[in-house]
């Protein structure tokens, strides 16, 4: 839907979805535009085929599913997510913060506590110890002088999880919560960390082809006073969680890192997370928001784990797990 060419990052997450179904005796058909390297598949050819049982979407969601849409009993919704480049989502609302994972809590009270502990002291640790990112490494580290301070992590302002599930001026709610934070508690250190494709991919993507927006946000951030500190470029976030307080975001899969590294989440937005989460739907409630009552580390990790091992696939058998829960569903 949103790209015709899986390339070489999502090639393998569709495969292996591919196989999944073929696997519970689907017959695999590929649109005729559609590029995945590896992928076995007859190609689809509506005036011949009947109507599909299930179509599987790429970087989409139902509310798309308008005007010249293949007919099919069901539509699916695949997603790349954190934390590699190989973890997607299938789901059948959406992604992100648009998804079934928003609209119905998960169990977190009845999983293993043991299971949750061992994946937290190898796959979560092997990560952060790796500086694993889903787009590999890239990025480097940087450090700040100081510690216990609140770190707003930014986003793109045209990103669709800021444009359509949620609404309104994504660089606006970021000015107003920094601004906010000030006021409220002026005397600790606030690291604004933009996302490095703020001007576009590598710059490339803005039409100008220059740095106008992070210059922007630079001046206008720095300007709440002198405790406000904003790095720009491609910085890890996994150098800047370890010292901070807490993490404010919208909807952002940098929460998922934060979860990594035990920090209390305030999000804008709406995310998928936000049921261990502070949900900041007011403005006005960041105030209680930063007493960090609230939060419980335990249920945090749980739905680390639920997410990341339950919900995601990253393999072969985790994507015929996946499916198998979605035919029975």
């Amino acid at each position: 839907f949103r790209y015709a060419d899986m390339g070489t990052d999502w090639n393998r997450p569709m495969q292996w979805l591919a196989d999944a179904y073929a696997a519970c005796g689907y017959r695999v058909l590929a649109h005729p535009e559609f590029r995945c390297a590896g992928l076995e598949a007859e190609t689809y050819d509506p005036p011949r085929d009947r109507p599909a049982d299930t179509v599987i979407y790429n970087h989409a969601d139902v509310s798309e599913m308008v005007g010249n849409i293949l007919p099919a009993r069901r539509n699916l919704f695949f997603k790349p997510t954190v934390p590699e480049s190989h973890y997607a989502t299938l789901d059948p609302l959406g992604y992100g913060p648009f998804s079934s994972v928003h609209y119905r809590r998960p169990d977190l009270e009845s999983l293993d506590a043991r299971e949750v502990e061992r994946f937290l002291a190898t796959k979560v640790r092997a990560w952060i110890d790796g500086r694993v990112t889903k787009w590999g490494s890239i990025f480097s580290d940087q450090h700040v002088e100081f510690d216990d301070y609140w770190l707003i992590l930014g986003q793109c302002g045209g990103d669709s999880v800021n444009v359509r599930h949620d609404f309104g001026h994504y660089y606006t709610k970021l000015i107003q919560v920094a601004t906010e934070l000030v006021r409220i508690d002026p005397g600790r250190p606030l690291v604004i960390k933009l996302h490095p494709y703020t001007d576009g991919h590598d710059g490339k993507l803005n039409p100008a082809s220059d740095t106008r927006t992070s210059d922007w946000l630079h001046q206008t951030l720095t300007a709440l006073g002198p405790n406000v500190h904003v790095i720009r470029g491609m910085v890890s976030v996994q150098s800047l969680l370890p010292r901070s307080r807490a993490v404010l975001l919208g909807n952002s899969g940098a929460g998922f890192e934060a979860m990594m590294h035990g920090k209390p989440i305030i999000a804008w937005g709406a995310p998928e997370y936000h049921w261990i989460g502070f949900d900041l739907r007011h403005l006005a409630a960041l105030v209680q928001a930063i007493r960090l009552d609230w939060f419980r580390r335990d249920l945090s990790d749980r739905f680390l784990f639920w997410y990341l091992e339950r919900y995601c696939f990253w393999d072969p058998a985790s994507a015929l797990r996946r499916v198998l829960e979605l035919e029975r569903s």
